[in-house]
């Protein structure tokens, strides 16, 4: 819906907010780690979709 405004869904546009998207998100995760908080080896294991 909000791609459907003044520029429609174009390819190039959904390339770009993936790609923002991903960063953002891989940005967090970093901070995350970097932060030290024990939980982080729990949260990695949740994100890796491993439950061993």
């Amino acid at each position: 819906m909000l791609a459907a405004g003044r520029g429609g869904f174009s390819p190039h546009r959904m390339l770009l907010a993936g790609m923002a998207l991903s960063t953002a998100f891989t940005m967090l995760l970093m901070m995350l780690q970097a932060s030290g908080d024990p939980r982080m080896a729990q949260i990695l294991t949740w994100i890796s979709g491993s439950d061993i």
